[in-house]
C-alpha cells in the first residue's frame, strides 16, 4: 500500500502490545512523511504528512497536533508494525498509547 507514494526510503518499527483483555485503545501518532500501520497483520491506518502533503507550502513536520487512531487489541500479545516512508527532508514517528 505504500507503493502509491513517491518514496525514497522506508523504515519499519515493530512492537508487541500485551493486553489483559480485549479492548479498544487510542494511539496518538505523529508521522513524517508517510506511514502505514498494521495490527496483527491487518492494515489499520495509512497517512501522509510530508512536504506539501496537506496544502501547498506545508512543511511536513511531525509536530502537534497529533492524529488519533484506534487499536482494537485482543487479549494477549498484539503485534504492531509501522512502516514510515521518507520523500524529502527526513522522517519521523512518535506514538503514544492512551487509556
Amino acid at each position: 500500500m505504500l507503493s502509491t507514494f513517491a518514496i525514497c526510503s522506508v523504515s519499519f518499527c515493530c512492537s508487541c502490545v500485551t493486553c489483559a483483555c480485549s479492548s479498544l485503545i487510542l494511539d496518538e501518532i505523529l508521522v513524517s512523511d508517510d506511514a502505514m500501520f498494521w495490527l496483527n497483520g491487518v492494515p489499520i491506518y495509512r497517512g501522509s504528512n510530508g512536504f506539501n502533503g496537506r496544502y501547498p507550502g506545508f512543511l511536513g513536520f511531525a509536530g502537534l497536533p497529533s492524529e488519533t487512531i484506534y487499536l482494537p487489541l485482543r487479549a494477549g500479545d498484539n503485534e504492531l508494525i509501522v512502516a514510515v516512508g521518507e520523500r524529502a527532508f527526513g522522517w519521523g514517528l512518535r506514538a503514544r498509547l492512551v487509556r
